[in-house]
Parts: structure tokens; sequence; C-alpha cells
């Protein structure tokens, strides 16, 4: 592909990812295993700030087959995603998405992504870092068709701003998990089978040495009976254990958070059921939802809707092709079996606004 041919196709995505990247701050992926659920639990927050009036703009939306083209061709496997509403109704802005077959893609922030150059040869297709998404989502069934298709495809977005860069979580249902980076022109994957937690900067492989950290938190109550002096220091009330854990919503507390809470829970209480598992992710996202003024302003921004929150949240179960979602104001979760969906007929599915009030459901007492 030309210099030419490709500065178009990166202006196209420049204009169909305009409402959603430049205000792309944080996010967070976060999954553990229960048989019961098929597999694995995904749960994924989106957090932005300086948005102004994206939380109005989003959307659920079923992408049927052949409706979504790309570099590769039009999709052949149908999938839902949650998507910005936007004026030019043929592009797919998707932020997050499952298809048909379970696989699901998270997009997430990730400045310092320094992708591959487009002299780069030995590739069948070129896409920007924007496309990456509904490209696999479109054309892969498993971790392993996404594995094989990375090698063939050239991804381009060096010439985009920091804040517009991402990094990508995958799940299948066959439980595995990968993280999908950009690191110095060089394509890295990651398993993160056992890890199973990605935000954002910096690399994935920082927040793992950065977990070396935080070997001494223990999944039991301390006990200071050999050394201390006489009753003093004693065990009062519970939850000492995690003294030290980082509360704040940089990526890297998020990322230690989140890992040690999903360890804590696995290691003194399994989930053995899905009601226990989604239960348990629920925990886990809720102990990284940003609500309205938990992050300062930005200094030179004083509008009102720019405070960075969590816009939404979803929960994937890709073992049975479920895609779970819930709101800012409303926390209830809205379940859709993607795997049942009637894909391939032609039909045209019902968009769904994520933003639709705080869901109060009133309980009349007989």
């Amino acid at each position: 592909m030309g210099r030419n041919s490709e500065g178009v196709l990166m202006m196209k995505s420049f204009i169909a990812f305009f409402f959603l990247a430049y205000s792309a701050h944080a996010c967070t992926t976060v999954h553990l295993s229960a048989d019961d659920a098929g597999g694995l639990v995904v749960g994924r927050t989106m957090e932005l700030g300086n948005a102004h009036d994206l939380l109005s703009r989003w959307e659920l939306v079923a992408h049927d087959r052949g409706t979504v083209k790309s570099k590769l061709g039009d999709n052949v496997h149908g999938f839902v995603s949650i998507d910005v509403l936007h004026n030019e109704k043929s592009a797919v802005t998707l932020t997050d998405g499952m298809n048909e077959h379970g696989l699901t893609v998270s997009v997430q922030t990730f400045r310092t992504a320094e992708y591959q150059d487009r002299k780069m040869r030995d590739f069948l297709h070129t896409v920007t870092n924007f496309e990456l998404a509904k490209v696999l989502l479109g054309h892969a069934k498993t971790v392993n068709e996404v594995e094989d298709l990375l090698q063939k495809i050239r991804v381009v977005g060096n010439t985009s701003p920091e804040e517009w860069r991402c990094h990508w979580a995958i799940q299948d249902s066959n439980g595995r998990s990968i993280v999908v980076e950009y690191i110095k022109g060089e394509l890295v994957v990651h398993d993160n089978g056992d890890v199973g937690v990605l935000t954002n900067d910096p690399s994935y492989e920082w927040h793992l040495s950065n977990l070396d950290q935080y070997a001494s938190v223990a999944p039991s109550q301390p006990d200071a009976s050999a050394w201390s002096a006489g009753s003093h220091p004693s065990a009062v009330g519970h939850g000492l254990n995690l003294m030290g854990v980082p509360g704040g919503f940089s990526p890297a507390s998020r990322f230690v958070r989140c890992f040690i809470l999903k360890q804590h829970l696995t290691y003194t209480a399994p989930p053995t059921t899905e009601e226990e598992a989604v239960a348990a992710i629920t925990g886990i996202l809720n102990n990284v939802h940003i609500s309205k003024g938990f992050v300062p302003l930005l200094v030179d921004d004083t509008k009102d809707d720019s405070h960075e929150i969590t816009h939404w949240s979803v929960l994937k179960l890709p073992g049975k092709a479920e895609f779970w979602f819930r709101s800012y104001a409303d926390m209830t979760w809205r379940r859709v079996e993607v795997g049942g969906l009637e894909w391939g007929t032609g039909r045209t599915f019902e968009r769904i606004k994520m933003d639709d009030g705080v869901g109060v459901v009133d309980v009349h007492l007989q």
C-alpha cells in the first residue's frame, strides 16, 4: 500500500474514531474461571475523561455477517459491540465486543504503543490500530485464529496522537486469554491466562514486574504475636491483609488491585458456579468504578461534564457467547445471548442506548 492510500485509510479511521479516541483515558479488564459459566468470566470497564457529550452517544449494536467492511473484506462472523454514535453511519467505532463464536476483544488505551512501519513487507493486509478489533471479531473464531491472522496483518498508526493508541485484551470460548501490544514497531503477544488483568500504560510486562512489589500482601489475617510487645500491635478488626494495596485509579493501581483481589478470592473462596463468578467479577469491577468527582478535572478544563467517570461496564461469558452490559447510572446487568441471535438472515437488529437513566425497579409489597 502506498503512502497516499494509507493516508486516506488513516483519515477515514480518524473521522470514524474521533468521538471516542481523543478522550480515552482508562480501562480495566479482569477475568477468572468458573466451570459452570463455561470457562472464563470476563469483566471490563470503560473510563473516560474530558468526554463532554460522549456519555449519550454509546450504543450496543449487533453487526450481522457481511455488513462490516475492512481491508480483509466483509465480516464473516456476526458480532455485538459497544459503539459510538456519530454522523458516519457506515463507520464502526467499537471499543468492546463479542462475536457469535464467543471471541471477545477489548480496546484499551496504550499511549506508548509503536505500530509497524508502513514499509514492512510480507503482509497481506494493512489496517490501522482503530480497525483491528472489528477485523478480529469479523474474521476469527478463536485466539489461535487471532494469532494466525496477526501474522498476516500490518498494523499502522504511528502518525496518530499518543492518546489515540491502544492495546487489546482478547479471550475465547476455549478459555484462552492474550494481550496484544505493539512495542517499538514489533508485534508482542502475551499469554494472559494466569494473570488475567489488563489496564493501560505502561506495558503489560512493566505491570507484571510491578506486581513483585506486593509479594508481602497475603490472603490471611496478619499475626504479630511472635514479635509484639505484649498486646501491641495486634490485628484489630479485619481486612488488614490488604494493607498496602493501592487504592487509586491510575493504571498501575488498578492493575495491582484487580490482580490481588482476583487472586485472593480465587485462593480463599474459588467460584464454583456462574452466579458466584459473576458476583466475584462484579465486585472487582465495582472496586475500580469511577464516580463523578473521584478524579480531579484537568487544570485547563472547567466544564462540568469533563469529569472522568466509568461510562459503562461489560461482563462477558465467552464459553456461552453471552455479553452483559451496564451503564454509569444503571448498575443492573443486561444480557445479550450473542450466540443465539439470528445471524446471516439479513435482519436489522435494534440498537440499544447505553445511557438510559438510573433503572430503578419499584417493588410492590402485597
